[in-house]
C-alpha cells in the first residue's frame, strides 16, 4: 500500500463527479465495486492526526479486506457488504463498520468517498486500482 498526496484542490474537482453518480445505479455498485480501492486523499476535522494513514479496500462478492495504518494502528479486519435499497437511495452497508473512523457515502466511477469533517470525523478519497 502506497500514499499519494492529493491537493485539497484536487479533491474538491472530484465533486461534480460525485454528484452526479451519488450511488444511483445498483446494477453499477455490484458490479463496479468489486477490485482493490486504494486510499488517495485523507482529511481530519478538528484535530489532525500525526500521520497520513495507509489504506486499501479489496471487495469480492460481499466481502471485503480491509487493510489500514498509521502511526497508531496496523491492521486488518474482514467484514460483509450489501447495497441497502430500503432508503431514499441505495447505500453501501458494511457490517461490521470499518475502523479507523473510515464511512463510504458515495461511490463514482472509480472512486470512493465519505467526509465527515463537518462535524471532526475524517475524509477518505479510494480510487479503483484494481
Amino acid at each position: 500500500m502506497s500514499s499519494t498526496n492529493v491537493s485539497d484542490s484536487d479533491i474538491v474537482a472530484y465533486f461534480p463527479i460525485f454528484l452526479r453518480y451519488k450511488l444511483y445505479a445498483t446494477y453499477y455498485k455490484l458490479n463496479g465495486i468489486i477490485g482493490s480501492w486504494e486510499l488517495i486523499g485523507h482529511g481530519e476535522g478538528w484535530f489532525p492526526g500525526l500521520s497520513q494513514p495507509c489504506s486499501q479496500l479489496d471487495f469480492t462478492e460481499g466481502e471485503i479486506v480491509f487493510n489500514f495504518s498509521n502511526s497508531f494502528l496496523d491492521t486488518t479486519t474482514f467484514h460483509t457488504w450489501v447495497i441497502s435499497e430500503d432508503s431514499i437511495r441505495p447505500r453501501l452497508v458494511i457490517t461490521p463498520r470499518l475502523s479507523a473512523g473510515v464511512i463510504i457515502n458515495t461511490i463514482c466511477d472509480d472512486y470512493m468517498y465519505g467526509n465527515f469533517t463537518f462535524v471532526d470525523g475524517q475524509m477518505h478519497l479510494y480510487e479503483k486500482v484494481d
